[in-house]
């Protein structure tokens, strides 16, 4: 069964360079597509300040990552696996996340009262978007380290 899981991933992993060529060319022909006037680009630029947000929050792909992973997960499996996030900061995330429909957030009718997480369709539609990124980071992981050569030059 692992071997299999390895199979599937190193499958994805040789159909990155298929995905990026694939993706530069919708790319290219949707913005050509149109044209590019100031108030065009300044909708666009909203909707990608939009998904900022949600992204970049700090902890965001951390929480999404692990729930998908886990699959529904509790408050405190997440406040374990988190190294370093806060009480608060941990609910946080999860309220903002829950609020923007990534996550579901469900009671459970039990003593103490349990809640646990789960990603929405929607939720889960993001973490497959980030699966490539993911993958392509590792591949490409010293392009993203600071290089200490040149930091020391200058």
């Amino acid at each position: 069964m692992e071997k299999e899981k390895l199979d599937n991933f190193e499958e994805l992993v040789e159909l990155i360079p298929i995905i990026l060529k694939i993706s530069k060319k919708c790319v290219n022909r949707e913005i050509n597509s149109y044209t590019h006037d100031l108030k065009r680009l300044n909708e666009e630029r909203k909707i990608l300040k939009e998904i900022n947000k949600v992204i970049q929050g700090k902890w965001t792909i951390d929480i999404i990552y692990i729930i998908r992973i886990l699959g529904e997960s509790h408050y405190n499996d997440l406040k374990n696996i988190l190294n370093g996030i806060s009480t608060r900061m941990l609910a946080d995330r999860l309220k903002f996340l829950e609020e923007r429909r990534i996550i579901k957030r469900k009671i459970h009718d039990t003593r103490p009262i349990g809640v646990s997480y789960k990603l929405t369709d929607f939720g889960e539609n993001i973490f497959h978007l980030l699966v490539p990124i993911f993958i392509y980071s590792r591949r490409n992981a010293p392009f993203f380290k600071k290089n200490e050569n040149r930091a020391k030059k200058t």
